[in-house]
């Protein structure tokens, strides 16, 4: 399994959903980190089983929550751009890919 590696930005977006689906109801925010995590394992497992979807970015949905993965596959790990809701504000984090908040 290669090393995951979330850039600043996109772990800030894990907390505040996380934070959000918590004050809606008890250990919903920890249900929510749970299958992010596991997300994360099954894209380190075997990252190129998703499509590349936007420049060399590819796209892991979650099951339970309206939240994609967005991440780049590179040689020695896998770097994790983007933790977003999937109807609010596509490609948001697009900038991102330039640099603009490397994270890592």
């Amino acid at each position: 399994m290669k090393e995951i590696r979330v850039v600043s930005v996109a772990e800030e977006e894990l907390f505040a959903a996380a934070k959000y689906y918590e004050e809606q109801q008890q250990n919903l925010g920890l249900d929510f980190i749970t299958e992010t995590e596991r997300a994360m394992d099954t894209i380190a497992a075997d990252p190129t089983l998703w499509a590349i979807r936007f420049e060399n970015f590819r796209r892991f949905l979650l099951q339970r929550f309206p939240f994609e993965i967005w991440y780049e596959d590179h040689p020695e790990f896998i770097r994790i751009l983007a933790i977003a809701h999937q109807r609010r504000r596509p490609f948001y984090w697009n900038r991102r890919v330039d640099g603009e908040f490397p994270g890592i």
